[in-house]
């Protein structure tokens, strides 16, 4: 009895899809959480204008504190208002997170078609650990180079300028915001500059779908020329408990 080896390029092809799916959590997430907050903006929903009262608090009566006078409060209202800052603050955590999810995506498959062009057989995507952060993954670079015979050639070099355009602004808005001092016409590039990078997240996911496309073309000669490799069947044995 025999079983086969699975081929190398299907585990590495397993794992850009693992980093696709990741980045597509986030970018369902980020939806959600935009159209919730946008479910209480002021303008989107009818205010009751009833009130109350918070009566002092007795231990406070005769003192000059906050507590120890009567306030009036509007509780439909602060409550949209609490409700909106609470996922206005999500929204930002789900934002950082998908645009970093999308860069690993976008990256990694990059990395997997360089490696495969170099002759290696990786498994598995690898990325270095952050610098600042042993927690964080540091994406690789996203130039993809040699598909000339490429049918999706230029769809790919368009996602690509589209998210190097989106890394330059953040460069620029980070450059501006770090001047003591701007103009008002600074100003107003800055706040361009990262209006422009806010799409950051959406230009590398829609980059990191034409890379894995190219990743399968890159593969096409692998896989027709690839054998499945029969070995000896013996008990499973448990491995390594993978932590990353």
């Amino acid at each position: 009895m025999t079983t086969t080896v699975r081929p190398w390029y299907e585990d590495l092809t397993d794992s850009v899809t693992a980093l696709r799916k990741a980045a597509y959590e986030y970018k369902v997430a980020q939806r959600s959480l935009k159209s919730l907050r946008d479910s209480v903006q002021f303008e989107r929903r009818r205010i009751e204008e009833g009130r109350i009262h918070a009566l002092p608090l007795p231990s406070a009566r005769g003192g000059t504190g906050w507590a120890s006078q009567p306030q009036s409060r509007s509780p439909h209202s602060d409550t949209i208002q609490k409700i909106s800052t609470e996922y206005s603050r999500l929204l930002g955590g789900v934002n950082g997170a998908f645009e970093h999810a999308a860069m690993l995506f976008a990256s990694g498959a990059a990395w997997a078609i360089t490696q495969i062009q170099k002759g290696d057989m990786p498994a598995r995507v690898a990325f270095e650990r952050h610098p600042w952060d042993a927690h964080q993954l540091a994406p690789w670079s996203l130039e993809i180079v040699g598909l000339d015979r490429y049918s999706g050639t230029r769809p790919l070099a368009t996602a690509y300028e589209r998210l190097a355009a989106c890394l330059r602004a953040g460069e620029v808005g980070q450059e501006l915001a770090a001047r003591e001092d701007l103009a008002d016409h600074e100003a107003s590039e800055m706040h361009a500059a990262f209006a422009h990078a806010d799409g950051t997240g959406a230009a590398a996911y829609a980059y990191g779908l034409h890379a894995e496309q190219a990743l399968g073309f890159a593969l096409l000669p692998i896989r027709h020329g690839a054998t499945a490799v029969p070995r000896p069947a013996v008990p499973e044995q448990p491995g390594p408990v993978d932590t990353e």
